[in-house]
């Protein structure tokens, strides 16, 4: 970034995609029902973003 440019003057795109990974070993010692697990999820899903599951 040119630092003569303001950062308020660039306009900047809402993201297309979001990329997640959660390892087994962070949802499994925080719950399922917690809001580390959940949250995200409710993210993405309020902006219609596509929810990928890997085993």
């Amino acid at each position: 970034m040119n630092p003569k440019v303001e950062p308020g003057a660039l306009a900047v795109a809402s993201p297309v995609a979001f990329d997640l990974f959660l390892t087994l070993t962070v949802t499994t010692k925080s719950g399922p029902s917690s809001d580390t697990v959940r949250e995200p999820l409710r993210r993405a899903a309020r902006r219609d973003f596509a929810i990928r599951v890997y085993e």
